[in-house]
């Protein structure tokens, strides 16, 4: 079986496609943390804060893994091989990060911290 090609692009430009992809996951998070009830927010902040930690660990591993799977997919293929593999390494650390800060702040928000007693 012949690979094709795949061009190798320049660290800046092969994740620039990252930003809007990124962003639209925060906000996403954001508004899943929101509608989060405050029964659940200790469960939900430890579980988004726990996959964060791994997706940081092993954000190498999985950026390979996808973007060797993925790369010749008929729908998104394309954009796998725009972004190469450091880019979808990027991309599952920029993911892991956000999991991370969100889970901190739901685990925050279910403390009360800024409340006072009494």
């Amino acid at each position: 079986m012949l690979e094709r090609p795949v061009p190798v692009m320049d660290e800046p430009q092969a994740v620039r496609p990252l930003a809007p992809a990124l962003f639209v996951i925060f906000v996403g998070l954001l508004y899943c943390s929101w509608v989060v009830p405050v029964t659940l927010q200790r469960f939900v902040g430890t579980t988004w804060l726990l996959f964060g930690l791994l997706n940081v660990l092993l954000h190498r591993r999985l950026g390979r893994q996808s973007y060797y799977w993925t790369r010749g997919d008929r729908f998104s293929g394309r954009w796998w091989n725009q972004i190469g593999e450091q880019g979808a390494q990027a991309l599952y650390l920029g993911i892991g990060v956000i999991l991370v800060v969100v889970g901190c702040i739901l685990l925050l928000s279910s403390f009360d911290l800024w409340r006072r007693s009494g």
